[in-house]
């Protein structure tokens, strides 16, 4: 059994998601209720997955 590796993500010191590695890239769970357009969006990685987050969240504000 694989364990999948997961990252929090922290935008502006406030943690807004957690990505989960999957075998299609990096799932987006958002924690946030900003970054609910983001859940469940599959990212090609975990770099991908920051930028998306730290964009949504500084474009709500």
């Amino acid at each position: 059994m694989r364990q999948n590796t997961s990252f929090m993500i922290e935008v502006e010191d406030e943690a807004v998601g957690l990505a989960v590695e999957d075998a299609g890239g990096v799932v987006f769970h958002a924690v946030h209720p900003v970054l609910q357009s983001l859940h469940g969006i599959v990212f090609a990685d975990i770099v991908e997955a920051q930028q998306a987050a730290v964009r949504a969240f500084r474009n709500a504000a």
